[in-house]
């Protein structure tokens, strides 16, 4: 027993001084590879795409701006950054045009149907992207697999149907990892997605189509799935917002591959977006009838709510290490965290006491 111990023990520390010798080199090996590839997109000039979600509906309706106008938009802005990002396996752009314009008929008549009312469709007119793992009708869904090349979709994905109910117009499918199962949105059938912050970069996966498109302004929401980090590692990746709901909560159907048996239920679908503001309003779209049973209208104490972190993995030079920035930033929202609940106490004893003096 003991010199199974000590023999693991070498073993660990022989793999670590590997580590130690081969993580330098290689990250300069691939800075060297990479560097003529770099490059940022360029800024987002038209105004429309600066707004989230929510605004851009408001102010459709209330025709301050048509739906034309929007997505149009989306769609040059997209058509400028596809082009050293890669993010868009196939467009709908001139059905998303024509869509807007039925959009903007209906809102300049005198009487509107109640389908199209703010209640039923509080994202009239805005554009939205689609992860190509879901169906949506007459597109292609092959999730990067080349066999699948010639396979279009016949009908839209329930959640492509709840998006479409409440307004939102698709322009485009978005890259995805072949099978949707890495963390780096690249396959033989539509190659690789990059970053549009740092084109030598990867966008993460398996929703990094969703998430460039969204970082670059090429999209303002969209849909994404995650078993093992789908869509928060792309979110994360891309500097936008995303949430992986609980299972259950919005329906999964329609997506290839899918998962079966006990993969099933870490599967969920959820909202992406650049805006924090349209999580919630787009996560009640999604889910549904369903929103009820989650209790997504009720106000939530945060100070109340526990979250859980780690600096680093320990100190292994098997593995590569948190960067030292996103270390501080963890303790930033650590120490503030603390010290909101630290005044939050205070408040509820001072209260306790003023209310026992009363008495």
């Amino acid at each position: 027993m003991k010199v199974s111990h000590l023999l693991r023990s070498i073993q660990y520390a022989v793999l670590t001084v590997v580590g130690w010798v081969l993580t330098p080199i290689i990250r300069l090996i691939f800075s060297l590879v990479y560097r003529s590839s770099s490059k940022c997109v360029t800024p987002i000039e038209d105004p429309l795409c600066l707004l989230p979600a929510t605004e851009l509906a408001r102010k459709i309706r209330t025709r301050e701006v048509t739906s034309e106008a929007v997505v149009r938009a989306y769609i040059e802005r997209a058509r400028l950054v596809n082009r050293d990002c890669n993010f868009i396996v196939a467009d709908r752009f001139q059905e998303a045009l024509q869509e807007a314009r039925n959009v903007d008929t209906i809102l300049d008549g005198h009487v509107i149907a109640e389908k199209f009312s703010e209640q039923n469709a509080p994202f009239l007119g805005v554009p939205t992207s689609i992860k190509e793992a879901f169906a949506l009708k007459g597109m292609p869904q092959t999730s990067g697999l080349v066999m699948m090349r010639d396979y279009r979709a016949s009908e839209d994905a329930p959640v492509v149907g709840r998006l479409r109910q409440a307004g939102l117009i698709p322009t485009m499918v978005t890259n995805v990892s072949e099978l949707c199962m890495w963390y780096e949105s690249a396959n033989r059938l539509n190659g690789r997605s990059c970053n549009p912050y740092n084109t030598s970069r990867i966008v993460g996966g398996s929703s990094g189509g969703e998430g460039c498109a969204i970082a670059s302004g090429a999209a303002v929401v969209g849909v994404g799935s995650d078993i093992g980090g789908s869509i928060r590692m792309p979110s994360f990746f891309n500097g936008i917002f995303g949430h992986k709901p609980s299972n259950g909560l919005v329906p999964s159907g329609g997506q290839f591959p899918l998962p079966t048996g006990r993969d099933m239920e870490l599967l969920t679908t959820g909202p992406m977006c650049r805006y924090a503001t349209d999580l919630l309003p787009l996560l009640k779209v999604m889910s549904g009838p369903e929103a009820k049973l989650a209790k997504l209208d009720q106000k939530v104490d945060v100070m109340k709510i526990r979250f859980f972190t780690m600096f680093d993995d320990g100190g292994s030079l098997l593995v590569s290490h948190v960067e030292p920035e996103i270390q501080e930033s963890q303790r930033k929202v650590s120490t503030e965290q603390s010290n909101h609940a630290d005044r939050y106490i205070r408040l509820i004893s001072t209260q306790a006491t003023e209310q026992s003096k009363i008495m």
